[in-house]
């Protein structure tokens, strides 16, 4: 009896890892389909051609072991967001981002700190409409930012006192977990 029950229970481990690695493999291949899909439109048209997004870029807050961005730093540098590229990226796992002209797909179009939002908010105009696609489906739902930082140590705390943005890139999870997508 108690080689039936471990043979039971064996049985069921193997049907719950079968099915993560099925969610995992259904993940990757949407991205791997959107990845392909993807048109680059070098010129945004005044704003007027493709879909309006937006939501929070970056929180308050220390990631990757990078230094501590707050509030403060964020308010004052929140508009050098403005006029960066958006990037559709399907690194995963916390990988470095895979940014060239071949998964382009937008320009964020403002930012500010909204202290109620209690990070930087932005907007942004999407000219992939497969991409697009995938935010209304809520596949996408997350950003991360390509971001440096003049950094001082203050109190101990290595701690960003100016903040230089690279890009926007569309992800399926970023570091900072508030850090989001969806259209408006």
């Amino acid at each position: 009896m108690e080689y039936l029950n471990k043979l039971t229970d064996y049985i069921s481990n193997l049907d719950e890892t079968r099915r993560s690695f099925h969610r995992q493999v259904n993940s990757i291949t949407a991205y791997q389909e959107l990845s392909s899909d993807i048109k680059v439109v070098q010129e945004l048209s005044n704003g007027t051609d493709g879909t309006l997004v937006g939501g929070v870029a970056l929180t308050p807050g220390s990631y990757r072991d990078g230094p501590l961005y707050t509030e403060e730093v964020l308010k004052q540098d929140a508009s050098k967001l403005i006029g960066k590229k958006i990037y559709f990226d399907y690194a995963t796992n916390g990988a470095k981002h895979n940014i060239n002209e071949s998964n382009e797909v937008g320009k964020v179009t403002e930012a500010v700190y909204d202290e109620t939002a209690g990070g930087i908010v932005w907007k942004g105009i999407l000219t992939a409409k497969k991409v697009s696609e995938k935010i209304f489906s809520k596949i996408i739902n997350a950003v991360s930012v390509g971001i440096g930082a003049s950094v001082s140590v203050i109190n101990g705390v290595k701690t960003a006192t100016e903040v230089y943005f690279n890009e926007l890139s569309l992800v399926m999870s970023g570091q900072d977990r508030n850090a989001s997508v969806q259209p408006l």
